[in-house]
């Protein structure tokens, strides 16, 4: 093993030693050189072939298995194996018994391959950081330092390699001649070289020039690390060149070379600019010039005068002379022509491009490996593209590299530019074309990340390639040389953002430069340049090119420092933000023939706010914007019209005129609205209108009209962006192209798709907006591509062989239909990627990460430089009020009484500072949405969970206010209704009871009044009836004229949309007329002479005479009407279209207006205008009808709307005159039953019962209506609270669903919207039969199911909920349950879709997006039938297919796109029902009898409730349908009767049953109340560690063992002394059973957390401030609260108590009696005396469990095993480092005589060997151990997947050992039973457990 730097001479020592031994043993030898790192395991050992099941060698055992079997007399050979890469434990762990003596190597199917004695294995490395120590040991170990090197040494290899190796090409002979008398000379070529050599050996010496300036720059700041072995090879490069020069000055000046003066002359000062650009080209120019003084200061060689700001690297040096230069000499001064500003590779040449393109020029000329380094958008790319172009016979191909990018990508270049041959030497790869290099450009080398041992492994292939001039190819195990390829690296600095550094090995074979930024100079005359050539389009503006330039570059150089990485990762800004600046100003300008300052300057400001403002987040970075843009022109343009120029918004589009310009916003907004309303119609989306909808269509729509206009749209997950984009697809005419993928979705059906899009875009021409979003990018390769893409418009590779041979033939043909001709492969290659740029357009949709963009920046900078980012963000207060304010216009929000608070909580900041009602409740709705943050990042915090809000709830939000607002709404309305007519009926009857009671007394006078009473009820009743009818035939009315009104407004938005076709069509109109005028007369007289004219000029001419009104029977009659020219034009151009009749409009549309214009053209001249001015007056007469057609309709709707109004007014002064009329007839009936007198007889008694009966009847129904007028009062408030509950509230449990509800209800109230007091959500939104459960959550969530409008997600841990929906859904239609883990997934999902059935899908948490469409619910409409797109293919979708999704892991977090399109329901158990249902169990075991009476009890209290809600109705129900005198209804009255007294009597039962069933619980309750606290705690463990996760079912096996396998209740009777037993053992065995899952460091605060429970009575909740203290030691914290403030005071005020309890031997038995409850006891210990913290920790633990607890817990294996857990439960045996866990397995088989096999699950094969173990051994009832499971992640979900459906035998155990991986799923450690192994604290507890394990016979 050689250990040591990059260039200490590794390689060389033994090659040199390899020849050295061929040479003296004369045996020959081998070698082979591998970097293990740049291919994969399988590739470097071997794998199974997974379609044949057979072994295929690996690179290393493909060259082992050759030497040992001596085909070609490997054994007579010297073979070394040389691995040449970083060392990591992944792949050479295997080779350590090939390492020891034993020699041979196991592969993983079984065989083993000796290591024959003639083979040597050898490791060149840097370091052994990671190498493990067993490979180490095995090895002998040989270290180079640094300095084994020397400067010195390199310099003298350098000169006398150039006085021997000729580097011109000598054409004439060899390098070294035969004189005539026997003598050699050497060729003039290599006397230069000698020459050269002996000219710089002056100056490399120790301590001479060279090596002293190279010390000098290692002080200096540079780039990359600085390496001599790095800056020497690039000096040489340098000096290369220098030779070169001078070679090709004497061969083009033979007859005067150059003198020795002059050689001398020009060598040494070259050597200093060699010097400077190789020792300081990679550092800033300021401390390259602190490297120029140094040289000035040590050199003897003339230098040149010093000028003011000028250094050494300011100069050249002229061969033809040798005297110095100045770079700004060199510099033309060129002008542009505007039409060359849209070529991306225009150069403005500078001083630093000039010297830049100098020395690029030379390296690459060399074939050197060469590394640009610099800032993002500093030319890097640029300035080596423009050296490229001065060199012949190079093939240039970018690879841009990204986090990800793998030697693959490198290979595909290979296979698509290069070609395979084979020689004698082995196979070479070269370029196709002959004699042409092949420069390969790496952009953002730096990028791809390094593994976790530190590699690069693309960056070990780049430098193998480079190093050893070839590579393994891996399908023949073959090795490549390669010939003419050369590698250039371009990178950002390794301190930017995502940029790593490159490794020394690399670094030393590549020459660097740096390319900074220019500076403010450069920048004025690069774009001053440009904008010179751009205003020449408009000559009278170029006055204002230098006011231009300079305020782009101020405003951009003040951004740019305002606005950094360090801000937001995104706000990265480059010169390339000004050259997209001033291309997009003249994009705008080059059509215009006129435009003023204004305008120029309007046009500047659009533009700057689209590259600078459009990707800021925050409102107040954009206002800067805004700001410093109106500073910026002002000052460059002080006479600027500011109001013209500078008005906000700043709209351009060319959707109102074809051309981009300036557009009010007034008609731009009519213009979407009225496009979007088409567009929602055809798609189906209920899109409205605001303004950030507007901003983003016109930025989306910009971007679209640019050639390689590419889009990033980041914003939260239903903002809009998908949709947007797809609405000005639609607007432009553009196709979308969208990925369907899913989880069985490969990068092979990536690559088919992205064929797809190509094609179409490349070789039919069809614009295409490809929509690619996130979640659809299921693995890192996906994004690599379009990486890519973006950049290059192809993806190298993507199409071979028989693809590229297709592709090649489709852009042939379609390249003849434009009339072109490329006849070569690369030419029609590159038409096609050019037609990509053209036609394609790609749109990402991202999420905002939480933790920012820094890692997305960082993994595809393409994404972020070579896109458009448009930040959406989230919702703005002022769309959420818009969209708020739109969507609830329907509804009747405004009270005309509502007054708003003084104090009245703003949220909307736009809100008016007096809102009408509406107002308020749209700004409660925005509370509502932005209250969700708050409390999300509360239950993060504490839970660990989180639930991503988007605008997608937001709308559901809306929706569900909508739809409840409306059934409330007619509910009470029909409530009301209904009451009323009963308590109507019930006053009439009691008054007329009255009126009975006084005619007893005087029949005369009774029959008289009974007549009047009869006639006057009568009356009442027909007013009554009347009033009722004209009211509902007023709303009928009412509801007409809404109709009337609504189609309207319809009919004038047609109105307003024709009104402008007809204008359009007048202007085409006019058009055609000018056209017409321009037909001369030559041109008639041609068609008059026709005789026998083509049939498509008889069918135009035809046409204009038909329209003209003259006949066309033959062609003589056309001749005589063009004979005269001026009448035949005249009567064209003054056509009045009126004149047109229905009849020769249908004559032209059925036979003249299919008249292809193409051929009419070429037929004649005359022809194209006169058949487009008949076209144009046809459509424009079409036009004009509709126009006419729908005025008329207009005006027919208004009179009917004004006769409907008139009807109205007519009902409404009648329902006012009969309320008057029943008013004065209510007053008369009155005065008749005045006196009133007791009833004497028996009929008369009982009339009077009936009559108080009805009387408290008649009061209880006051009270109710009296409710029901609250309830419509309250109605917004209630229904809003509802309805953010439906929206919001599933994903909470119980107790954040409190916390929002308060928060709402607190908004609304401050905000004086009215709700019901004491308001519950479940009462509000079920009905009674659905609240018989005593649990709320459930009730809450069963609503939610009812009621969801996204597709409910439900969680839930316990597995129960499966059942419940089995029989609630299942009623009305089939359930098909389901996993996302199912392989015939979606089959099942697409019979589902098709037949309507309801689909349960489990294992949510491993979502598919191939749903993503269902959830979007993305149907179209063909004729009857609904589809919906799935994985490519078109599906049947029924209107009644329903999708319930499942997991029952409550703490996984689901992806942005998730949590926006489903309804989480959250079936989590709650403290209440987990603590009903052990309170329940308790009574059974406990109290039996009085647990079946209490049972029976509640079942026949529901049965009452029903029977007496029953009652109720049927009460109302008799009184509505009689329509006689009640009085005089028998039956009715009886029935009245008997429903009364059953529902009194069913009341007093209902409250002697509650008062029982209180009195029952009253003794459980505590124990119960405890089990609910045990478990949650568990539940909470999970914040220590991943691990600890406790399962509900977990918690049921402790409880039941306690119940009903506790020895220590089988002889205890006594009810009290059992309970006691039962509560004691509860926490012990909880503890005992958990803690062996626990670290022991987590004992303790376990045991802590359960004696608070006991202590403190069994309380709620934790004390979270506690548990804070307990696990995290916030003390400091705490302190800080408002409550420590009381305690200072109190100790201030007792001061004695305190210092005597700080001195106190026993504190924690003293504490003074004054307590702050929210501080806890501990912290008060800890803060005043840390001594006691352990005796006050230990104090309520002893008193949970016992005196002399301790929290070392011992374990009998055995016992668990066998005996505790079952055979449907798997054990995992989690170990820390150090430990093996198995042990205890295969001991405990062996004395159980059980068959145990044992798997390592470390590769495919184990996998497979696993499943087969489980197979066999769950039906025999064997053990299975599987080893090291947290290496396979992705077997663990299968066995998570399989585990449910599997029935074992009783005997069957199934082990896992591993280390504590959070990679495993966590719904398998809930499932299972953790058990933690540790090493032992101390020796005695080792020498314990020895004796332990040993039986007493082992031990005697």
């Amino acid at each position: 093993m050689m250990i040591g730097p990059s260039g200490s001479g590794k390689s060389m020592a033994w090659k040199v030693l390899l020849q050295a031994l061929e040479r003296v043993e004369g045996r020959k030898s081998v070698s082979y050189v591998i970097d293990p790192k740049v291919v994969s395991k399988d590739a470097f050992y071997g794998n199974f072939d997974q379609k044949t099941s057979e072994w295929k060698d690996g690179l290393f055992t493909y060259i082992l298995r050759n030497i040992i079997k001596n085909i070609h007399g490997e054994n007579f050979e010297r073979h070394w194996i040389i691995f040449d890469g970083d060392i990591d434990p992944e792949w050479i762990e295997n080779l350590n018994t090939i390492l020891d003596d034993n020699r041979f190597l196991t592969l993983q199917n079984g065989e083993c391959l000796n290591l024959p004695t003639n083979v040597r294995i050898i490791f060149e490395v840097t370091n052994i950081k990671y190498a493990p120590q067993t490979t180490v040991n095995r090895c002998g170990i040989v270290l180079f330092s640094s300095d084994a090197v020397t400067s010195e040494m390199i310099y003298y290899n350098y000169l006398e390699n150039l006085k021997s190796i000729p580097l011109y090409d000598d054409k004439d002979g060899p390098s070294i001649h035969s004189a005539e008398n026997g003598e050699e000379t050497v060729s003039p070529h290599l006397s230069i070289q000698c020459a050269v050599s002996n000219i710089l050996s002056k100056h490399m010496i120790e301590d001479g020039f060279v090596t002293r300036s190279l010390v000098q720059a290692e002080k200096l700041d540079h780039i990359m690390d600085f390496t001599y072995m790095r800056v020497l090879n690039t000096l040489f490069s340098l000096l290369n060149k220098t030779v070169r020069n001078v070679i090709e000055y004497h061969l083009q000046h033979p007859d005067f070379p150059m003198t020795a003066e002059h050689l001398e002359r020009y060598v040494t000062r070259r050597l200093i600019i060699c010097v400077i650009w190789s020792f300081s080209g990679d550092i800033k120019l300021d401390y390259c010039a602190k490297l120029c003084n140094f040289i000035c200061e040590i050199t003897t060689v003339d230098l040149p005068h010093a000028q003011s700001g000028l250094a050494l690297i300011d100069y050249d040096v002229q061969i033809r002379n040798g005297e110095w230069i100045l770079w700004a000499d060199k510099v033309p001064t060129n002008e542009i022509e505007n039409f060359n500003l849209s070529e991306t590779e225009m150069v403005v040449p500078t001083i630093n491009t000039v010297r830049h393109e100098e020395i690029l020029y030379s390296w690459l000329s060399e074939h050197k490996s060469l590394l640009l380094c610099g800032p993002p958008g500093s030319g890097k790319t640029m300035t080596l593209f423009s050296t490229l172009k001065k060199l012949s016979n190079m093939k240039v191909v970018c690879l841009n590299f990204s986090s990800i990018t793998t030697p693959d990508s490198i290979l595909k270049i290979f296979d698509q530019y290069c070609e395979y041959h084979k020689s004698i030497n082995g196979v070479i790869l070269s370029p196709i074309t002959v004699g042409c290099w092949l420069v390969i450009i790496c952009s953002k080398i730096n990028h791809p990340v390094t593994d976790q041992y530190g590699t690069q492994c693309i960056i070990s292939f780049l430098r193998q390639l480079i190093e050893y001039g070839g590579y393994w190819r891996m399908s023949d195990k073959a090795w490549v040389k390669l010939e003419r390829i050369q590698f250039v690296g371009i990178c950002n600095p390794p301190t930017d953002l995502g940029c790593i550094p490159l490794s020394h090995r690399y670094l030393r074979h590549n020459s660097l430069i740096m390319v900074n930024y220019p500076d403010e100079i450069s920048f004025n005359r690069i774009y001053g340049t440009f904008t010179r050539a751009m205003l020449k389009v408009i000559p009278s503006l170029k006055s204002y090119a230098e006011p231009l330039t300079a305020s782009m570059v101020e405003f951009y150089l003040m951004f740019k420092k305002h606005f950094t990485p360090d801000i937001q990762a995104h706000y990265i800004f480059t010169p390339r933000e000004l050259t997209r600046w001033m291309r997009g100003i003249f994009e705008v300008i080059k059509p215009m023939k006129f435009l003023n300052v204004e305008g120029l300057v309007r046009i500047w400001a659009h533009e700057a706010l689209r590259l600078f403002q459009d990707r800021l987040v925050t409102e107040e970075e954009k206002k800067w914007v805004d700001k410093n843009i109106d500073y910026t022109a002002i000052k460059y343009f002080p006479n600027l019209n500011k109001s013209e120029a500078l008005c906000r918004p700043i709209l351009f589009s060319e959707w109102l005129s074809g051309h981009y310009v300036s557009v009010e916003y007034e008609k731009l907004h009519n213009y979407v609205n009225s496009h979007l309303k088409v567009f929602n119609k055809e798609f189906d989306i209920p899109l409205v209108l605001f303004d950030d909808f507007l901003d983003h269509v016109l930025r989306i729509d910009r971007v679209f009209r640019q050639m390689q206009g590419h889009l990033l749209l980041m914003g939260v997950s239903g903002s809009g962006k998908t949709t947007l984009s797809r609405f000005v697809a639609w607007i432009n005419g553009l196709s979308v192209f969208k990925i369907n993928a899913h989880s069985k979705y490969t990068r092979e059906n990536f690559d088919d798709d992205l064929r797809t899009v190509l094609r179409r875009a490349g070789c039919n021409g069809e614009k295409i907006c490809f929509i690619v979003d996130e979640s659809n990018m299921l693995t890192p390769g996906f994004l690599e591509r379009m990486n890519t893409l973006l950049i290059n418009a192809e993806v190298p590779g993507l199409f071979e062989g028989d693809e590229y041979n297709s592709l090649i033939e489709s852009c042939k043909k379609n390249i003849h239909k434009d009339g072109l001709i490329l006849d070569s492969s690369e030419e029609l290659y590159l038409w096609f990627t050019q037609q990509v740029m053209k036609n394609l357009h790609i749109v990402f949709t991202m999420n905002p990460p939480e933790g920012g963009l820094t890692s997305r920046v960082a993994a595809y900078p393409a994404l972020f430089n070579h896109c458009i980012l448009d930040w959406f963000g989230d919702w703005s207060d002022k769309t959420l009020y818009q969209v708020g304010m739109k969507f609830t216009q329907i509804l009747d929000l405004d009270f005309q009484t509502y007054s708003a608070p003084s104090n009245f909580p703003v949220v909307y900041r736009l809100l008016s500072l007096s809102p009408s009602h509406r107002s308020a409740v749209i700004n409660a709705f925005v509370f509502v949405y932005k209250s969700l943050y708050e409390v999300n990042v509360k239950l993060r915090k504490r839970q660990g969970r989180y639930n991503y809000i988007t605008p997608c709830h937001y709308l559901d939000f809306i929706n569900h206010y909508i739809r409840l607002f409306n059934e409330k709404h007619e509910d009470l309305k029909e409530q009301k209704h209904y009451l009323n007519v009963g308590l109507d009926k019930l006053k009439i009857i009691t008054a007329v009871n009255h009126l009975h009671n006084d005619l007893n007394i005087n029949n005369k006078e009774l029959q008289e009044k009974e007549h009047e009473a009869n006639e006057k009820l009568n009356q009442l009743l027909e007013y009554q009836r009347e009033t009722e009818n004209i009211k509902e035939e007023s709303e009928k009315i009412m509801h007409t004229l809404h109709v009337q009104t609504n189609q309207i407004e319809r009919r004038r938005l047609i109105e307003t949309s024709l009104t402008n076709d007809l204008t359009n069509a007048e202007l085409a109109v006019e058009d055609v007329k000018t056209r017409v005028r321009r037909i001369t007369r030559q041109h008639l007289t041609e068609i008059r002479s026709m005789i026998n004219p083509h049939e498509i000029v008889k069918m135009v001419i035809n046409s204009v005479m038909i329209m003209l009104g003259r006949k066309t029977d033959d062609w003589k009659s056309v001749q005589v009407f063009l004979r005269n020219y001026d009448d035949f034009i005249n009567n064209i151009v003054t056509y009045d279209v009126n004149k047109m009749t229905k009849n020769i409009k249908e004559k032209i549309k059925s036979k003249y207006l299919n008249i292809p214009i193409e051929l009419a053209r070429r037929a004649s001249q005359v022809l194209m205008p006169l058949i487009i001015w008949v076209t144009e007056h046809v459509r424009y007469s079409d036009i004009l009808e509709k126009v006419h057609s729908i005025r008329k309709e207009i005006e027919n709707l208004i009179d009917a709307q004004k006769g409907t109004q008139q009807l109205l007014q007519s009902r409404h002064q009648m329902i006012n005159d009969l309320e008057k009329k029943i008013k004065t007839s209510e007053d008369e009936y009155a005065k008749l039953i005045i006196d009133k007198e007791a009833i004497k007889d028996r009929n008369s008694r009982d009339k009077f019962k009936t009559h108080d009966s009805l009387s408290a009847e008649i009061q209880k129904w006051e009270i109710n209506r009296r409710v029901l007028e609250v309830q419509m009062e309250t109605i917004v408030g209630d229904v809003l609270l509802s309805a953010a509950f439906l929206a919001y509230g599933g994903y909470f449990d119980q107790q954040y669903r409190e916390i929002l509800l308060q928060k709402w209800t607190k908004h609304l109230l401050n905000s004086n919207i009215q709700v019901k007091q004491e308001f519950s959500v479940s009462e509000y939104l079920s009905s009674p039969d659905d609240r018989l459960t005593a649990d709320d959550l459930f009730i809450e969530n069963v609503i939610i199911l009812k009621r969801f409008s996204r597709y409910p997600l439900i969680i839930d841990p316990s597995d129960q909920i499966s059942s419940f929906l089995m029989n609630e859904f299942s009623k009305n239609k089939k359930i098909i349950i389901t996993s996302f883990l199912d392989n015939l997934f979606f089959k099942v999902l697409e019979d589902a879709i098709r037949s309507g059935f309801l689909l349960l899908v489990k294992d949510a948490e491993h979502f598919d997006p191939i749903l993503n469409p269902v959830l979007n619910k993305e149907v179209r409409r063909i004729g009857d039938r609904v589809l919906i797109r799935l994985a490519g293919q078109d599906i049947d979708y029924s209107p009644s297919f329903t999708l319930f999704l499942l997991t029952r892991n409550p703490f996984f977090n689901f992806s942005p796109n998730v949590c926006s399109r489903v309804t989480f329901v959250n079936f989590v158990v709650t403290r209440s029902n987990l603590q009903h249902q052990c309170f329940n169990e308790l009574l059974k075991v406990e109290q039996p009898i009085t647990n079946q009476i209490r049972t029976d009890l509640v079942k026949t209290q529901c049965k009452l409730n029903m029977r007496l809600r029953f009652l109720e109705k049927s009460l109302l129900q008799v009184l509505n349908e009689s329509e006689e005198n009640v009085l005089n209804d028998t039956k009715t009255l009886d029935t009245l009767k008997k429903l009364k007294q059953e529902a009194t009597q069913i009341i007093l039962m209902i409250e002697s049953m509650d008062n029982y069933v209180k009195e029952t619980m009253t003794q459980y309750t505590r124990l119960a109340h405890a089990c609910s606290s045990i478990f949650f705690t568990m539940s909470q463990l999970n914040l220590l560690h991943y691990f600890y996760q406790f399962s509900l079912e977990y918690f049921y096996e402790i409880f039941q063992y306690v119940l009903y396998e506790n020895p220590n209740l089988r002889n205890a009777i006594d009810t009290d002394e059992r309970l006691k037993i039962i509560t004691r053992d509860l926490f012990k065995v909880t503890f005992k059973r958990v803690s062996r899952t626990l670290l022991s460091e987590d004992y303790a605060i376990f045991a802590i957390l359960l004696s608070q429970i006991k202590f403190h009575g069994f309380l709620d909740q934790i004390d979270e401030t506690e548990l804070d203290v307990v696990i995290t030691h916030k003390i400091k914290e705490y302190m800080a609260f408002p409550c420590s403030s009381r305690l200072n005071k109190h100790i201030n005020e007792n001061f004695d108590e305190w210092e005597q309890f700080k001195k106190c031997y026993v504190p924690e038995e003293q504490m003074p009696e004054f307590w702050v409850t929210s501080l806890p006891q501990i912290l008060i210990i800890k803060y005043f005396r840390p001594d006691r913290i352990i005796p006050a920790v230990t104090a309520p633990v002893y008193f949970t469990f016992e005196p002399g607890f301790s929290t070392k817990t011992e374990s009998d294996f055995r016992s668990l095993v066998l005996d505790e857990v079952q055979h449907t439960t798997p054990i995992f045996l989690c170990f820390v480092p150090g430990n093996d866990a198995s042990y205890f397995v295969d001991h405990l088989a062996y004395e159980v005589k059980i068959k145990c096999e044992s798997v390592v699950m470390d590769s495919n094969e184990g996998f497979a060997l696993a499943d087969q173990a489980i197979e066999v051994s769950i039906k025999k009832g064997n053990w299975v151990l599987l080893k090291n499971v947290h290496l396979a992640t992705s077997w663990l979900e299968r066995l998570e997947e399989m585990w449910h459906s599997l029935k074992s035998h009783r005997n069957f155990r199934l082990f896992l050992t591993m280390d504590m991986n959070t990679k495993v799923p966590v719904n398998l450690l809930r499932l299972s039973r953790i058990f933690t192994f540790e090493p032992l604290p101390d020796i005695r507890a080792n020498t314990e457990g020895f004796l332990n394990d040993k039986n007493n016979s082992t031990l005697n």
